[in-house]
């Protein structure tokens, strides 16, 4: 007598409900679709200019966005700290800005050109991407 065993698969399917307002659920598709928004925003332009304002509205939100995560309060603290809330101040000792960036800094956080001539929103944003590549507190006499 032969016996012969029947082998059975199971076939588990787990089914993920998609978010109420049909958004992602991890950090890299919001960005995926994010960039996809942003491309299709300068698909729809023709002039080079019409796709640098779109390029540059796109770039200021984002900034905005990381500031308010970040916190406005903790910023302005920083800048009164640093600067006196003085975005222009050039003490002409080689650091620049309402957060007192050296250049190094200043490139190294993604900015152009001298952080004193930056708009206030970029050298907000450059103080928030600054401190998680400098490692620490990059403003230790500061709050």
């Amino acid at each position: 007598m032969v016996s012969r065993a029947l082998v059975v698969g199971v076939l588990v399917l787990v089914v993920v409900p998609a978010q109420a307002d049909g958004g992602c659920r991890t950090v890299a598709c919001d960005e995926r679709v994010a960039e996809r928004e942003r491309a299709e925003k300068r698909a729809s332009c023709k002039s080079r200019e019409c796709k640098r304002r779109v390029a540059r509205k796109q770039t200021r939100k984002r900034w905005r966005e990381a500031v308010q995560a970040y916190g406005p309060e903790r910023l302005r603290a920083r800048r009164e700290c640093e600067s006196s809330n003085n975005y222009r101040l050039n003490t002409r000792n080689g650091l620049y800005g309402a957060y007192q960036f050296d250049l190094p800094s200043w490139r190294g956080a993604g900015g152009r050109g001298f952080p004193h001539d930056a708009e206030a929103l970029e050298q907000d944003y450059r103080a928030v991407r600054w401190e998680p590549i400098h490692g620490g507190d990059p403003w230790p006499n500061c709050p």
